[in-house]
C-alpha cells in the first residue's frame, strides 16, 4: 500500500502522521508495544527551542528511536543507511506514493551503495573539495554505470531504476552523497537547468555540472540570461534548502504531468512557488495546466509572472500569446509571439502561432522587432 504523503510537510512528520494515526493526540508512538507511551516515544519541544513540532523535533525523535522506527515504518527502514539528516530524503517522500516500495528501496540502496563505494576509494586520498565533488560524479558514471542525459522522465527514482540521471537528478544525488561524507552543496538554478555549488576548504567558490566546473559567465553567455533575472535572485545564486524543496516540489508536479495527474501535479507546482516565489519553470507549468483546464486568467496570470522572473522566457512568451489569442486579442497576442521570435527565432512554435494571428488580421508581414512588449 503506498503512503498517503502530505507535501506541505516534512518528511519525518509526515512519515510519522501517515503510520500512526494517533501520532499527535498521543503525543508520540507506542513502539515497544507495551500500552504507554514514554521515555524517548514521547515527542514534545525536543531541542528545547519553544517551540513544539519543529523540523529539528521530528530529527532528534527519529534519531533517538531509529532502530524502533525502522523496524516498525517500511519507509524509514528503506533510508536506514542513510543519515536522519541528508535532505534527500525530502525528495524520497515526495516520490513514495508515485512508485512502488520496491523502487524507493531500490533507489535508497542505490544511494547507500554508491556512498559506500565511495568513502572506500577516498580512503587515504587527500582531495580538495572540488575534487571531491568531481570524484563523486566520476564514480557514477564509472562505479555505478550511470549515464548523464537529459530526458524527459524526471522522477530521481525512475532516473535510478534507469541508470540515466539529468541535470538536476544528477544534482540531487551529488547532495545526497555530499551530506553523508560531510560536503554541503547547493543547488543553482540556469534557464531550463541546474547545477551545484560548492566552497573549498580554503573558501574558494566552485560550481560542479555533471562533474565539470564551469563558470558563472559561461551560463550567462550560453544560456541567454537576462540580467534582470539575475539581480531579482532567479538564476546563478546560491539557493537555500527550502529552494532545494521547491525543485524537489518540481520534478514530483512534472512526474505527475507524465501520468496525466494534473490536479496534484498543480498542487506540487503551486507549493513549489510558495517556497521560491522565483521559480520561474513552475509559474510556468502552473500556466500550461491552466491553460488545458480553460482557466486562462489564472494561465495568463502564470506567464506574466514566469516572463517577469525570466524575459527571455520563450515558452512563457508563447503560452502568454495563445492565452490572447484565445481571447481574441489579436494584437497583443502577436507582440507575445514577437517577443519570442526575438529572443530565438528559430522557435516553430512561436512562428507558426504568430502567421496564424497574421492571417487572421489579415496581415501578410509584419517585423517581429516592431511589437515587443518591455518586460
Amino acid at each position: 500500500m503506498l503512503m498517503k504523503v502530505d507535501i506541505t510537510k516534512f518528511w519525518v512528520e509526515g512519515v510519522l502522521k501517515d503510520y500512526f494515526a494517533d501520532f499527535q493526540t498521543k503525543n508520540g508512538a507506542d513502539l515497544d508495544k507495551n500500552g504507554k507511551t514514554e521515555g524517548s516515544e514521547v515527542f514534545g519541544d525536543l531541542n528545547q527551542n519553544g517551540v513544539i513540532g519543529d523540523r529539528e523535533d521530528y530529527q532528534l525523535y527519529l534519531e533517538k528511536n531509529r532502530n524502533a522506527l525502522s523496524n516498525a515504518v517500511p519507509f524509514f527502514k528503506y533510508g536506514e543507511k542513510l543519515s536522519v539528516r541528508n535532505r534527500i530524503h525530502q525528495l524520497m517522500y515526495l516520490e513514495s506514493d508515485l512508485h512502488d516500495a520496491a523502487l524507493i528501496e531500490g533507489a535508497y540502496e542505490f544511494l547507500a551503495d554508491l556512498t559506500a563505494m565511495l568513502v572506500e576509494a577516498m580512503d587515504g586520498m587527500n582531495l580538495s573539495n572540488q575534487e571531491l565533488a568531481e570524484f563523486i560524479y566520476d564514480g557514477m558514471q564509472m562505479g555505478m554505470r550511470i549515464i548523464f542525459a537529459n530526458q524527459h522522465n524526471l522522477s530521481f527514482v525512475n532516473n535510478i531504476r534507469d541508470h540515466q540521471l539529468d541535470c538536476d537528478t544528477s544534482s540531487f544525488a551529488t547532495i545526497a552523497v555530499g551530506d553523508e561524507i560531510g560536503l554541503t552543496f547547493a543547488t543553482v538554478a540556469a534557464p531550463n537547468h541546474i547545477f551545484l555549488r560548492g566552497i573549498d576548504k580554503d573558501g574558494h567558490v566552485f560550481n560542479i555540472d555533471f562533474g565539470d566546473n564551469i563558470l558563472d559567465s559561461v551560463y550567462r553567455s550560453e544560456l541567454n540570461i537576462h540580467p534582470k533575472s539575475e539581480e531579482q535572485g532567479a538564476f546563478l545564486i546560491t539557493q537555500s534548502n527550502l529552494q532545494l524543496e521547491s525543485l524537489f516540489l518540481f520534478n514530483r508536479g512534472n512526474t505527475l504531468v507524465t501520468i496525466g495527474e494534473l490536479r496534484g501535479a498543480l498542487a506540487a507546482f503551486d507549493r513549489a512557488t510558495q517556497l521560491d516565489p522565483n521559480n520561474t519553470i513552475a509559474h510556468h507549468n502552473r500556466g500550461i495546466i491552466l491553460e488545458e483546464w480553460g482557466q486562462l486568467s489564472g494561465a495568463l496570470a502564470a506567464f506574466d509572472r514566469a516572463i517577469q522572473i525570466d524575459p527571455n522566457s520563450v515558452s512563457a512568451h508563447n503560452g502568454r500569446g495563445f492565452v490572447l489569442s484565445q481571447w481574441g486579442q489579436l494584437h497583443d497576442a502577436l507582440m507575445a509571439y514577437n517577443c519570442a521570435i526575438q529572443i530565438d527565432p528559430t522557435d516553430t512554435t512561436a512562428l507558426h502561432n504568430r502567421a496564424v494571428v497574421l492571417r487572421k488580421l489579415g496581415w501578410y508581414y509584419d517585423s517581429p522587432n516592431a511589437w515587443c512588449k518591455s518586460w
